[in-house]
Formats: structure tokens, C-alpha cells, sequence
């Protein structure tokens, strides 16, 4: 059964229906003040779970394949493998990382723009068919390494952001996957679809329309060189703010313009560029939400800065969604330990796995 497996790292708090996660981070950070340890994750499983149901209900006819550089964390890719998810996977580490967990190589998309030969034969050798490419020297690696690849034609798209993030572009022209079209053509290299990506950072609804507009022209060519399109891969999600600061203090408090590091002296170890918070004193916690994706893989500089630990949990209204999703009881009780509305959160209170 893909999904949860037996000798996980982590464990999962099951909440009781009179706990909330808020109830838990206030734990955690009386926890933490006590021993004086330092910054913590606080993982809710629950809200894939949430999510997953959400999508289900309103996009069923579109399969999400998740980024697993984007959040790695093994509770996070078991719970997308025993919902079902496909992943999009950069590496051979990664391909490897997913496929222990039982996911078929058939939902399993290799999106790295540039492949190691070595990496494009293991893809080969445990069936991961679907893959990206931009350029024809890819194509051709692909074609000698990779007799059943399936490529999707990765199409560049405008840079609606106006910063540096779109400076190093990726993806082919529209005039460009003509020629890559007959090279595919010539090769034997089957074409299945296309793929796109816009910034994050991008604000512009139109970049997504004219990207839309490409691709459809990229489908029309891919039928007159005999090619049967099936798959469009409209990239890693659409425009918002990665995570905010809960911004809780009294009105009457001042404010001062103010900016968040992390503790590694790293210039990429911004958390907030610009904000206004009240005066700080030694001690007290500021509380982020939605950081998971980008933050729990990044590496310091200084590899003596131990990473945060992470506590993850779930309600039992969750738990019972994952059953009714087909996530057999057997296969999900593994890890977990119950957390009662007391909130004393050992993990020696082990859910009994007869319930």
C-alpha cells in the first residue's frame, strides 16, 4: 500500500476534538521558552488532507502533481502518496524517494531542464516515461537514454514580475517547438504535451492567457507532425503570498518599520523584507503561517545552525476524511499518538492500533 511506512522518523499528533492548532503552538512555545530551545515547525497534515478533498471536489478533471522539492519532508510526500497524488520530481533522489513509498512511475513527471545521461537511464530502468525538455540537444539525450519517454514540450513564458526571478529563462519559444517538433519526429521521440511555468512573483492574469494561447498553438503544430497531445502541465501554482506574519498586537502599540532574518548570516536567510512590528524584546516568538513550502529544505551556510524540529499533527475529523478517501485504518494508524484536549503532548500516549 503506498503511502505511511513502518520505521518513519516522525510521528503524528491525532487532536482531540477540543484542541486546535493553536492550543498546540501555544504548547509548543511554552515547551520550548522552558528548555530554551529554539524555533519549531508546527506541521498540519490535516490541511493537505483539506486541500486534497477540496481539489477533488471542484477540480477532479485536473491531476495535481506535486513539486517535491518544495516541500520534501517524509509525513508530508506519504500523506500526498496514500491520497494519491502524482509528483514532479527533479532528481534521481527524488524519483527514488517517491517510488519507496509505493507511487507508480506512471504518476511520476521528471521536470529537471537539464539531465544527467545517468539520470535519464534509471528513469528508464524503473519506468518514469514522463518527461520535460526545452532544447534539442535534451531531445537527443533523451532519445539515445530513454526509449519509452513520453516529453512534454517545455514552452517559456512572459516575465509579468519585474524582478530577477524570470532573468535566467527556461523553456523554448513558440517559433523554436516547431523545429523541436520535427527533430522529435525524426528521432522517434513521442510528444505527449506541453509544459509551462510562471514566476510566482508574476501579478499579471495575462501572462497565464498568453501562456494558455501558446500552448494551444504548440497542440495544433503537434497534430500536423502526426503527434496525439494529451497532457498540459500549467506549472507550479498560481500567484499569492508564500507566508505572512499573523499580525497580532494591541492598536495603541507603535509600530516600527522593521525586517526578519534568520539566524545563519545568509543573504537568502530573509524571512520578511519589510514590515511593521511593535518594539521586540529577547524572548518573544513571532508566528508565521503557510511556511511550509521553500523552508524546510534549504540548507545554511553554516552547518553548525541545527534545523528546527517539527511537530506534525491532525484531527480527527481529518483522519476520518483520509479513511473515507480509501486510506485503509491499518496502514494509517502507524506514527500516530493520540493528543487529548489536556494537551500533553508525549508521544509515549501512543493511539492503540486494535482501535
Amino acid at each position: 500500500m503506498k503511502g505511511f511506512i513502518d520505521d518513519a522518523n516522525y510521528s503524528v499528533g491525532l487532536l482531540d476534538e477540543g484542541t486546535d492548532l493553536g492550543n498546540v503552538i501555544d504548547n509548543y512555545v511554552n515547551e520550548h521558552t522552558l528548555t530554551g530551545k529554539s524555533a519549531f515547525f508546527v506541521g498540519d497534515l490535516g490541511k493537505i488532507v483539506k486541500r486534497h478533498s477540496q481539489w477533488q471536489s471542484v477540480v477532479a478533471q485536473i491531476r495535481p502533481f506535486y513539486v517535491v522539492k518544495c516541500n520534501p519532508a517524509p509525513a508530508v510526500l506519504e500523506t500526498l502518496a496514500a491520497l494519491g497524488t502524482g509528483f514532479a520530481c527533479s532528481s534521481k533522489n527524488e524519483m527514488a524517494l517517491v517510488q519507496d513509498l509505493g507511487v507508480s512511475p506512471e504518476n511520476i513527471i521528471y521536470i529537471s531542464p537539464c539531465k544527467q545521461v545517468s539520470q535519464i537511464k534509471y528513469a528508464a530502468k524503473t519506468g518514469v516515461n514522463i518527461m520535460t525538455c526545452d532544447n534539442e540537444i535534451e531531445l537527443k539525450k533523451i532519445a539515445r537514454n530513454h526509449l519509452n519517454a513520453k516529453v512534454l514540450l517545455h514552452l517559456a513564458t512572459e516575465d509579468g514580475s519585474g524582478g530577477e526571478e524570470g532573468s535566467m529563462k527556461l523553456g523554448s519559444t513558440l517559433k523554436n517547438c516547431r523545429h523541436l517538433l520535427e527533430c522529435a519526429k525524426e528521432l522517434d521521440v513521442q510528444i505527449i504535451g506541453v509544459k509551462f511555468h510562471v514566476s510566482s512573483a508574476c501579478k499579471e492574469s495575462q501572462v497565464y492567457v498568453h501562456a494558455l494561447s501558446d500552448a494551444r498553438c504548440v497542440f495544433d503544430m503537434a497534430g500536423e507532425f502526426g503527434f496525439t497531445m494529451s497532457m498540459l502541465d500549467i506549472g507550479g501554482g498560481f500567484t499569492g503570498t508564500a507566508f505572512q506574519l499573523e499580525e497580532k498586537y494591541k492598536e495603541d502599540e507603535p509600530l516600527f518599520a522593521s525586517s526578519l532574518w534568520g539566524p545563519s548570516c545568509d543573504e537568502l536567510d530573509r524571512v520578511v523584507e519589510r514590515c511593521l512590528l511593535p518594539e521586540l524584546h529577547v524572548g518573544d516568538w513571532l508566528i508565521f503561517a503557510n511556511m511550509g513550502a521553500d523552508s524546510l529544505q534549504e540548507a545554511s551556510a553554516f552547518r553548525d545552525v541545527p534545523g528546527p524540529a517539527v511537530y506534525y499533527t491532525m484531527s480527527f475529523s481529518d483522519w476520518y476524511e483520509m479513511q473515507d478517501a480509501g486510506v485503509p485504518l491499518d496502514t494509517m494508524m502507524k506514527n500516530f499518538f493520540f493528543v487529548p484536549s489536556c494537551l500533553q503532548l508525549s508521544q509515549d500516549d501512543s493511539f492503540p492500533t486494535e482501535a
